[in-house]
């Protein structure tokens, strides 16, 4: 025995789980054969409410530095009672979050341009690119709006040098509501639009601070483009209407 198991006894039998589960071939690959790896994720599961054998399937050690699948954060942050909703599509991701608490709100994107920036052209991008833009966008949401929620896991292992989470290749996200006959209806309405009238709806979504892609959009933003495009097909935002050559480009 340790000096630490004669301080806490317990000690001694989470050793003995942990060299049994280390031992095991039913436990994710990165842990078999570690049982110090093993008790340093049970350890960090403990703190955000997760089970020992839940958090081997959700954590990860990652250059000493545990991570937390996306997955696993709106598991964590919904038991907590709080929000996470939101959508994602091969070209981006948006969520949105509401702390119970305080009421306090956020939404956040992760678009085609963040990847671009961040250089993300990995196998696991270009196979399950739908997933993991839901997994950037969460990590980042939960970062800014739940970090006393998750302990420190706030990062998945990709953002920091490691692979992509298996359970976050594998989840396929949560839409905020069935979206997609209302949005096939204002593509159809969109494309029977003159370039010009196009043009002056793509201003007012900037102007409302709506969504650049109709995909990404909730249902009450939804509303809202119906309506725009619905005046736009009426005329309301012909001229005098600022329409420069520059916001013809593309059409």
């Amino acid at each position: 025995m340790t000096e630490l198991d004669h301080v806490d006894p317990s000690w001694a039998v989470q050793r003995e789980q942990a060299e049994m589960l280390a031992a095991s071939t039913i436990i994710p690959a990165a842990y078999q054969g570690k049982p110090s790896d093993i008790i340093t994720a049970a350890l960090y599961g403990r703190e955000i409410g997760m089970g020992p054998v839940t958090a081997l399937s959700h954590i990860n050690i990652i250059q000493g530095k545990a991570t937390l699948s996306a997955e696993g954060m709106v598991a964590v942050v919904r038991a907590a009672g709080h929000s996470i909703t939101g959508k994602s599509s091969p070209h981006g991701a948006r969520v949105h979050g509401r702390r119970r608490d305080n009421g306090d709100e956020m939404t956040l994107e992760f678009t085609e341009a963040d990847r671009a920036r961040a250089g993300l052209n990995t196998k696991p991008w270009q196979q399950y690119p739908k997933a993991m833009f839901w997994a950037r966008a969460v990590s980042q949401l939960c970062r800014e709006l739940f970090p006393d929620v998750l302990s420190g896991l706030s990062y998945i292992a990709e953002e920091i040098g490691g692979e992509a989470h298996p359970a976050d290749l594998a989840h396929s996200p949560t839409e905020i509501e069935p979206t997609g006959p209302r949005l096939e209806t204002i593509r159809g309405e969109l494309n029977d639009l003159s370039p010009e009238r196009r043009s002056a709806v793509r201003i007012q979504m900037r102007n409302r601070e709506l969504p650049e892609s109709i995909d990404m959009m909730t249902s009450d933003e939804l509303d809202e483009m119906e309506a725009i495009v619905g005046d736009a097909g009426a005329g309301a935002f012909d001229e005098p209407f600022p329409i420069t050559d520059a916001e013809l480009v593309d059409e």
